[in-house]
């Protein structure tokens, strides 16, 4: 097995010996292997383990086994226990969905703080046949099919080639010790009732239904990615990323096939693709569709697509302030003699310092706010303003005001008030710009 997997780690440019590498490790039989075949091709790696806190005294034997397993081969060592039930409470997640989300943020944590270059875990190819399975069960396009794919960003699965019987024979073979996890025979998880229950069913149609389905993991990979390479070759001239927001335009969408290529990583769901399309190919302006975490805005021959956001924090800007940070804005202040000159970009405001009143503050507009936009007559609401100017629904979110004794001085990125504009009287201009 250790030839195969080197010739594996060789042959797919997975990492080398030189590499930094995190293995997230559980202490059980797959993890464990991982960790030993790592060790014999002589690779330099730190373990990661999570301690989830749900099988009580079981959870802190394998945190200790695997801490003791690095300590006497002297690895280093990471771990962090969550409260895993709580976290799925609050974020609306099932057990397994939270655990998988608080994983992988730590593992993020650990290669930015460290500077990992990749993130290794044991997942083999019973794992995928699960996971394709169950995507094929819940409902899933062309790349649910796929299963579990070898590398993903940072993220590779070495073992993902080997078939769990290679790993348990591997393992007895060489005397390797490991913990086992009780809740693999739960048959509350779906994955569990897949893997007892319904693969030795298929086992009995096919016995070798684990390289039948490595052979069509491969075909359906191939032609996942030859597809994608097409896709990718066809809208990337019509896709532009603003800071957090994507731009695509409408004209070259004509099928739901593209339309889940282009939304896929925004969390749409696929029943909301024949809408989208149909207010595409309608030329439907200013209709909004939801992800869970994106919403989308068709707005002009372009799709808008950014994230959901609440209400951002006030923040107060005072005097010898130089800069400020929220969510969404990063405003660099000065205070400049009037010799300085005006800046007449729209993410800039030049305004006459001796108007002001500070603290000054920067809030989300609200319904009702008015002001007297520079070079208009008279008062405009901000919505007004809003709807002449042609803002996309969802960036309306997140405008804002800057207000100096409760009078709008500035709609953020967009027009001054005119009462605070630089005139020849003025003698010093309060500066910003929004970055």
């Amino acid at each position: 097995m250790l030839d195969k997997f080197l010739q594996e780690v060789e042959t797919k440019s997975l990492f080398t010996t030189e590499s930094r590498l995190l293995v997230a490790v559980s202490g059980g039989i797959d993890s464990m292997t991982l960790c030993h075949l790592l060790l014999l091709g002589g690779f330099k790696f730190s373990v990661a383990h999570c301690n989830f806190k749900l099988r009580g005294d079981e959870s802190e034997q394998d945190e200790q086994f695997v801490m003791e397993w690095c300590n006497i081969e002297n690895v280093p060592f990471y771990s962090r226990a969550f409260t895993t039930k709580s976290y799925a409470i609050d974020h609306g997640l099932s057990i397994q969905m939270a655990a998988r989300e608080l994983r992988y943020l730590w593992f993020d944590e650990i290669v930015l703080s460290h500077s990992y270059e990749y993130v290794l875990t044991a997942h083999n190819l019973d794992d995928s046949l699960e996971t394709s399975l169950f995507n094929f069960t819940k409902g899933t396009g062309l790349r649910g099919l796929t299963g579990i794919p070898t590398t993903k960003s940072n993220i590779i699965r070495p073992l993902i080639n080997f078939s769990r019987k290679e790993i348990n024979e591997f393992a007895k073979k060489i005397g390797l010790i490991w913990r086992d996890d009780s809740s693999n025979a739960d048959s509350k998880y779906h994955r569990n009732r897949l893997r007892h229950n319904i693969i030795p069913e298929l086992r009995r149609i096919n016995p070798s239904i684990l390289s039948t389905y490595a052979s069509s993991k491969a075909r359906l990979t191939e032609t996942y990615s030859y597809l994608r390479g097409i896709l990718s070759k066809k809208f990337s001239p019509v896709v532009t990323r603003a800071g957090q927001d994507i731009y695509i335009r409408t004209k070259k969408i004509k099928s739901v096939v593209e339309l889940d290529y282009l939304l896929h990583p925004y969390n749409f769901r696929y029943s909301q693709l024949n809408d989208i399309l149909n207010a595409c190919l309608a030329s439907v302006s200013g209709k909004l569709f939801y992800s869970t975490s994106h919403q989308l805005n068709i707005d002009r021959g372009q799709i808008l697509i950014s994230p959901l956001i609440s209400d951002f924090s006030e923040k107060i800007i005072c005097l010898e302030d130089k800069n400020l940070d929220n969510e969404f804005y990063n405003l660099e202040m000065s205070v400049l003699p009037v010799a300085a000159g005006i800046l007449f970009e729209s993410n800039s405001a030049s305004l006459d310092f001796d108007k002001l009143n500070f603290p000054l503050k920067l809030r989300k507009w609200r319904s009702g706010d008015s002001f007297y936009p520079l070079g208009m007559k008279g008062k405009k609401k901000v919505s007004d303003y809003m709807i002449d100017s042609k803002i996309p629904l969802n960036l309306k979110e997140r405008v804002g005001v800057l207000e100096s004794d409760g009078q709008i001085i500035w709609l953020a990125g967009h027009r001054i008030d005119d009462r605070f504009k630089v005139t020849d009287q003025t003698k010093r201009i309060y500066q910003i710009v929004l970055k």
